[in-house]
Formats: structure tokens, sequence, C-alpha cells
């Protein structure tokens, strides 16, 4: 209790704790996760493949697991060590069975569960998953896109230092973070064009991208033996390499692939072809692809050659971005040079033998600028006379004598220009893929979008998602992550369902957009944060009520359950 005195005026205020509990809520994102979970037999699944005894377990491995992937839908940023703290207030009973509260939700239990489920193999977990829910949800692709990234790490992990034990081994490697100090696991992925995974990897944390690929392609075989003819792979550069190729490229299990064509493969074919355009100039301009500031406008030219008996197409890609970089490059080496040209003709020399060897110097070290410079050494005499009155017989003047580097840029070097243009002005593409199937543009565009990877990529190092991981084991970060890719498969999921639902309804675009817009293709994070605000609060036994900020907000959210083809009364009984 305290008081305060204004102008003779007591103001009593009293502070009294809350002996009431508030209703028990179920945000309505977690719902919809949950919904999808069951619908593909989640809980259940992972019950089944791991060992356990229902006699020690309060909550089952699935339910556990199931929580680490629904505590990703809340907005608040929740470490795994807090999972018991960010149910608080949630209807646990609701979601994961009679009699379970926050507390049964602790890290132990969840450590329990993830070790479990790190010995029954995470990644061939996953991709059953991820075969189970385009089979339940009937989901048609044509192209799978592939990449790699890394996934950082602190602290120290318990784990054998022999070279073959078996097992993730969170180890140094190249940093896709750009944080050498810290050892990371890395995480390859397939998706389909629509970015809904059909598998994902976590490897050692030393893994290559060229050994992911060969694995990847291994698993694309393996698992669409009889589909390879309709489906395309697409990866970047590091998918092609003669031995890589040649696996791609195999009689009877061909598979047909996009990707980048590195500058050293196969005798320098992309430098020649590259060469060879700008030789014929018959450029064809597609416009400009994809949207926002950093989108440019592309030209094309195609051509046919034979690698190890095998056809294939090779586009030389020029985009305007790339003579922008050009252009950059340029201007900044002559920046370069004129400077130290400037700082150069400062200088003086004892002799003209030292003012050479310094412009030996100097050209050495600007042996890589584009630009060409001419040289003269002048001399430089300058006379001193003693002090005082000369007299009769004056002594001679003394001169001293120096030598000067004078230097001007004369022009550029065409030669090595041209390999800079060719470099930064075009990239060429390589793929299997019949002309009179997919066009020079179209090829163009199905390889733009990999960018699909890295949007799930950027998802699963967002501080909600992932963040830096405090984890005893390695097995259990190998957990871990599969849960966190469950997770992202369910977002893309939602995103996938809303934007099918709307390109196949003959009704109007919906105002389901940022300020109430029509949007054709939400994104998830708009999807998302439409539904952030909305949560039942169970007032009894199987009754729960829920409201809105506005009408505004009721018809979006509403809008949104529609196009994901779920219903209210679905979504508080999400059994099957």
């Amino acid at each position: 209790m305290g008081t305060k005195t204004k102008k003779n005026h007591k103001i009593k205020i009293t502070f009294k704790h809350l002996t009431e509990e508030p209703n028990p809520t179920l945000p309505l994102v977690m719902l919809i996760a949950n919904k999808i979970l069951s619908i593909i037999g989640f809980v259940d699944f992972i019950d089944r493949m791991v060992e356990w005894d229902s006699r020690h377990w309060k909550v089952s491995p699935g339910n556990l697991a199931k929580a680490v992937i629904l505590v990703t839908f809340l907005k608040a940023r929740t470490p795994l060590f807090r999972i018991e703290e960010a149910f608080t207030g949630i209807d646990t009973e609701a979601l994961f069975g009679k009699g379970v509260t926050p507390k049964h939700l602790n890290d132990d239990a969840i450590a329990r569960a993830l070790d479990r489920i790190s010995e029954a193999k995470p990644e061939g977990l996953f991709t059953t998953l991820c075969l189970s829910l385009y089979s339940k949800f009937n989901i048609a692709f044509n192209r799978l896109h592939s990449d790699t990234t890394t996934v950082s790490f602190y602290g120290a992990y318990e784990q054998s230092d022999q070279e073959d034990e078996e097992g993730l081994r969170i180890l140094r490697g190249y940093n896709k973070d750009r944080r050498p100090e810290c050892k990371q696991v890395v995480v390859g992925k397939i998706v389909n064009e629509h970015g809904i995974a059909i598998s994902a990897s976590n490897m050692n944390g030393n893994t290559s991208d060229t050994e992911w690929n060969e694995k990847a392609i291994k698993l694309v075989k393996e698992t669409f033996g009889e589909r390879l003819d309709s489906i395309t792979y697409i990866a970047d550069s590091k998918l092609i390499n003669l031995p890589l190729f040649k696996q791609l490229m195999e009689p009877g299990k061909r598979v047909r692939f996009i990707s980048r064509c590195p500058s050293n493969f196969y005798n320098k074919i992309a430098g020649k072809v590259i060469k060879q355009a700008y030789q014929d100039d018959k450029w064809i301009g597609v416009g400009r692809i994809g949207s926002g500031k950093k989108a440019c406008t592309y030209e094309l030219q195609e051509y046919h050659r034979t690698i190890e008996g095998n056809n294939v197409r090779l586009i030389v890609v020029r985009s305007s971005a790339g003579k922008e970089r050009y252009d950059h490059k340029l201007h900044k080496q002559q920046i370069e040079l004129e400077k130290g040209i400037c700082e150069l003709s400062k200088k003086t020399f004892m002799c003209e033998a030292d003012a050479q060897k310094e412009w030996e110097r100097f050209e050495k070290s600007h042996k890589k600028n584009l630009y060409k410079a001419a040289v003269q050494f002048n001399e430089i005499r300058t006379e001193k006379r003693p002090v005082g009155n000369p007299g009769k017989n004056p002594k001679p003047p003394q001169v001293k004598v120096m030598w000067q580097v004078c230097a001007q840029i004369i022009g550029i070097d065409e030669a090595k220009a041209e390999e800079l243009r060719n470099e930064e002005e075009c990239f060429v593409l390589i793929t299997s893929v019949e002309q009179s199937e997919l066009i020079s543009e179209q090829v163009l565009r199905q390889y733009k979008d990999q960018s699909i990877v890295e949007i799930q990529f950027k998802l699963l190092k967002e501080p909600a998602i992932a963040s830096a991981i405090f984890l005893k084991t390695p097995g259990r970060i190998d957990a871990l992550i599969m849960l966190l890719n469950v997770s992202l498969l369910i977002r893309a999921l939602i995103q996938y369902k809303v934007r099918k639902s709307i390109s196949e309804s003959k009704e109007e675009v919906p105002k389901i957009g940022w300020n109430n817009s029509r949007t054709e293709k939400p994104t998830l994070n708009l999807i998302l944060e439409s539904l952030q605000h909305t949560n039942f609060e169970r007032v009894a036994k199987n009754n729960y009520r829920y409201g809105f900020y506005s009408d505004k907000e009721r018809e979006r959210v509403m809008t949104i359950l529609l196009l994901l083809d779920i219903t209210i009364d679905g979504l508080l009984d999400p059994g099957d």
C-alpha cells in the first residue's frame, strides 16, 4: 500500500495478488499447425518409430516432439529450454491429452524425447513424414530444388574424436553465416517448386556441397525412380563436375537437371560459349524476371554441345545487373590506378635505377588492373648556393640530382576487359531438358526459383525457430533440426494451400493482403501475421470463445481458414 500527496489530497493505491488464474487459451496459428500434424499422423508415427516405455513417460515422445514444433508458431522468441514457460496459460490438455500441464513439457522430458528420435534416424523419419504429407494433401510437383546451408553452434558437445565414429559431427567448416569461429552442422534440403520439402539431411560440419549433391542424386533416384522422366532437379554450380554429371546422365536412370555451369568444367566450356555469344551477338531479350529493387532484365543465347557423349544445352545469360557490376569494377580500377599514380609522383629517388625499380614494383602490385599506363623518368636538378657574401672567388653552387616517376593512364587492356566483362555480365546455365519441353526463358525462370530453398533456410535461422541452440549432444541437435524442418514443412504447406485455393477459385481475389488489399500470392509472413492475434479461450469443458479486434480482421481470418479448407469446429476437434 502507498500514498501520494497532491494539493492536500491523499490518493490511496492498493496492491493485491490475483487469486484467480486466467482461463487457458489456444492460439489459432498453433491450432492450425496441430491440425496438420494430426492429419499426417505425426504423434502416432513418432511413438511407433522410437523405443519407449509408456509406464515411464507422462507425455509420449510424439507429443513432446509436437510441443517443440508447436512452440515455434508462437510469436515470441522461445529458446528450447523454456518450452515449459512458453506453454504457460495455454490449454495443454487440448493439445497433448488429459492431465498434461506445462510442467510436463520441461527440458528434461524434451531432451529424453530428442534422444529417442536421434536413435531412430531423424533423416529417414523426416522423409517418411514428407511423403505422408504429399499423399494426404495430394500435392503435385514437377521440380525439385536443392541446396545447403549451415547452422552454427556455440559450446562443447559430447562426441567422439574418432574419424570413423557414426553419428552427426559438429565441426568447423565453410560457414555460410560468415561465422568461422563457430562449429556447425551442414543442412541439405530438397523442396518442390512450392517450397514443400521432400527430404532434409543434417550432415557433418565440414560436408561440401559436392558431397551433398552426390547424396541428393542417389536419394532422388531411389525415391522417384519411375518418375525421373517428369521431374527436373535444380541446384547451383556445385552440382556440375564430371563424376556427378555422369551420375546424372546414367543410362536408364537419367535425372533431368538445370544448373549453373562452372567456369572450370569440361575444358572451360562455359567461357567458350560466352565468347561465342558475344561474337554471334544474337541476344534474345526476355525482360525483367522477379520483383523488387534487385530484379533485373536478361538476354539469352542458346548453344548445343556434346559432353562425354551426352547432348546438353548451354544457355548464355546476360543480365543488366552484370553490366552494372562490370561498369562499377572498371570505374573502381581506374580510380585505384589514378590514386596510385598520384602517390607515386610525390616520391623522389637518388638515381634513375631506383626510380625504375619502384615503377617495376608499382606495375607488379597493379598487374590485375585493366588500365594501361605510360611512364617516363624525369630528372630533377636543384642548385644550392653557399650562404653569405660570395666574395671574390665564389664557390660554385651544389647541384642536387633527383629522379621522379611520371605516369599517366593511356587506355585499357582490351583482352582483360573482355574477360572481365564475360565473367561479370554473363553466366551459363547447363541443362539436359529438351528444348521442346522448356524454352531458354523457362529454363532461366526455373533456375531463378532456386531462391525457394534459400527462403526455407532463412526461416530455419530465425530466432523463433533455431537461433543459437545449446544442447548436450550432437544426436539431440540432429533430432531438433529434424523437428524444426517439420515446422517449416507445415509453414510451406499453409502458404501452398492458400495460394492454390486462390488460383483455383472462380471468385474475386480475396482481401487478405496488407491494409485489406487483394493479393493472389500472399506470403507466409502475411498469412501468419494475419492469424497471430486470434486466440480461443476455454470458458468451460469443451466450451471455447474467441473474438476479433475489428470486422476486417474477422473477415481476413475467416477467409484464410476457408482457403485452408479448415473449419473452427475442425480445429478444436483435430482428430481425423
